[in-house]
């Protein structure tokens, strides 16, 4: 017994019976009277004494063994000044102190006027010579052990929220904000958990620098946890919750600035809790009185912000009374119903996206079941297209009306606009060509009967189309607000038939045929307007001149494709080339 007694002598925390005042400046310890439990509020204008009792007995030899952050400070036994440290570099930053005491009541150390705060860290350590190198591994290690709860926290909610922002980014949408804003809520809380601890000053930090971050992290955390709210319940009632963002937003700078040129990080925090307890209490009226309440998701994100509201006033409450009640655990059930509600959310979305992905397959499937799966075969001509939608489905179209082995028309026509909708109305424009087939030799009558049914069934898309009518040694064009097909003759490249007025929105009587005589060698290219409209990184069109160049050196709608998207760059257009070449002579 008196072995383990002699062992637990050697090394005594003094982690309990702190006093503490401020006083005018003086040279010894202040009386033992009842300044010492008062809390004085002028700390720039006096200096702070702090007393502890000492042990009796103290160890044999015995050390003071401590950390500070302060650039100045005395220690006092009684009366009797024992150590006196003064470094200016050492201002905010980690030291440790072994001091030899001798036997006393209490333990006293002054802090000069001026001073920043906090200046001792964690507990001090009375050990005896042999146990210092015990005591001062306590010292550095013991806070970073009481901390490390925090630390893994911080570490576990960086992960997630890293995450979690990383899959939303993934798979953009209006689905993915919520759970992009909630990983970066996370990420925020834990980083400010890890700041808040003692590891950032074990590894050199500074007070000064480990308050500023706290407080920047404070004032902005709020930002990103209100969009994530707004993600899920919208804008709120009187779109409360769109200026509550913006308030946030406009208040953090503010905060940050004010901690800056004040010297005092946390200057702004006493507005900033109050203005988030308003925004918590603002978020929970909103979710009680919208529809969207009934919603699994926002009844657990009630949950879990009722619960979170409950411990953040707990706290604040012990606060006033000298207490320390600790939120994080209201704050980690918070994020897992705030965690389930954004993934559940995603995953919804994602569910959603997966079907239209499947529906838009099907449709480009039906689509380029509609497009011709051959070329036809013509005596003297030769056919070649391609065909390239900007998304999965397009507006695009071309076919051909074969009649018999010397006679064929082509159409090639482009529906405003992309996806879906303008598919549908090129489906329609294909199913309108079969269906007035009689009219293929005549190309003015047919777009004739086109723009009929069009303007009938569409009211609020336009076509452009382009008809030609292949026969013996001519050509027949008419055209409809498209792009006049090119004839390449040998060096001249000449667009062929008027413009015309578009499919669908006027009462046009009649378009105005014009008809080509071919000759051996010759070359009709019809195409849509995403080709020579197409755009680099520089917002140069790719231009009629490139495609009369790369026509007259016999390119292929294959080649001319490959090119066009060689060169364009950010919003595309669908593109379409078809080309048809009259035969040499040799071969007619």
């Amino acid at each position: 017994m008196r072995f383990l007694f002699i062992v637990a002598l050697a090394l005594v925390d003094l982690g309990s019976g702190w006093r503490y005042t401020r006083v005018a400046p003086r040279d010894t310890p202040p009386p033992d009277d009842a300044a010492w439990e008062e809390v004085l509020r002028s700390p720039r204008q006096h200096e702070v004494w702090y007393r502890v009792p000492l042990p009796s007995p103290l160890p044999p030899d015995p050390q003071l063994v401590f950390r500070s952050y302060g650039a100045a400070f005395d220690v006092f036994v009684d009366a009797q000044r024992v150590y006196s440290f003064r470094d200016p570099s050492a201002a905010g930053r980690m030291r440790l102190h072994t001091v030899p005491i001798p036997p006393g009541r209490h333990l006293y150390v002054r802090v000069p006027q001026g001073s920043r705060l906090p200046v001792l860290g964690g507990i001090p350590i009375v050990a005896s010579r042999d146990t210092v190198p015990r005591a001062l591994v306590r010292t550095v290690t013991g806070s970073l052990q009481a901390d490390m709860e925090d630390v893994a926290v911080g570490a576990i909610l960086i992960v997630v929220g890293i995450a979690s922002a990383a899959i939303s980014r993934v798979r953009r949408g209006k689905n993915a904000s919520a759970l992009q804003w909630f990983g970066v809520f996370c990420a925020l809380y834990g980083l400010r958990l890890i700041a808040d601890s003692s590891l950032p000053l074990l590894l050199g930090a500074s007070t000064l620098h480990v308050a500023y971050a706290v407080a920047w992290i404070t004032y902005v955390i709020t930002i990103p946890g209100w969009l994530m709210a707004r993600s899920l319940v919208g804008d709120g009632w009187r779109s409360s919750l769109r200026w509550q963002v913006l308030a946030f937003a406009v208040f953090a700078p503010i905060g940050i600035v004010t901690g800056i040129v004040t010297g005092e990080p946390h200057e702004l925090e006493p507005i900033n809790n109050a203005l988030v307890v308003i925004g918590a209490i603002n978020i929970l009226a909103n979710l009680v009185i919208t529809r969207k309440a009934h919603t699994r998701e926002l009844r657990v994100v009630m949950i879990g912000s009722f619960v979170f509201l409950g411990a953040a006033l707990l706290n604040n409450a012990a606060a006033l009374l000298n207490r320390d009640v600790d939120e994080t655990p209201g704050f980690l059930v918070f994020v897992a119903c705030l965690g389930y509600a954004a993934v559940r959310t995603f995953t919804r979305g994602e569910r959603a996206r997966v079907e239209l992905a499947q529906e838009l397959a099907t449709a480009r499937d039906i689509q380029r079941s509609i497009l011709p799966t051959s070329m036809p075969s013509v005596e003297g001509l030769r056919f070649a297209a391609r065909y390239e939608p900007a998304s999965s489905v397009a507006g695009d179209l071309f076919d051909f009306v074969a009649v018999d082995s010397s006679r064929c028309g082509v159409i090639v026509a482009d529906v405003a606009g992309h996806g879906v909708p303008a598919a549908l109305i090129a489906s329609m424009v294909k199913v309108a060509v079969s269906s007035h087939a009689r009219l293929a030799d005549d190309p003015a009558a047919l777009l004739h009967e086109l723009n009929a049914t069009l303007r009938r069934d569409v009211r609020r898309n336009f076509v452009t189309a382009t008809y030609l009518w292949f026969s013996a040694d001519t050509v027949m064009i008419a055209n409809a607000g498209h792009p006049p097909p090119l004839l390449v003759r040998g060096d001249e490249v000449r667009e062929l038939g008027p413009y015309g007025v578009l499919l669908g929105r006027f009462a046009v009587t009649a378009y105005e045929p014009a008809t080509v005589a071919l000759l051996p060698g010759d070359r009709i290219a019809a195409y849509t307007d995403g080709v020579i409209e197409a755009r680099n990184t520089r917002g140069e069109a790719f231009g009629e001149e490139r495609l009369h160049a790369l026509l007259r050196n016999g390119a292929t709608p294959d080649a001319i494709v490959e090119e066009v998207l060689g060169w364009r760059a950010g919003d595309a257009d669908d593109l379409t080339v078809v080309i048809v070449d009259v035969a040499p002579a040799s071969g007619r």
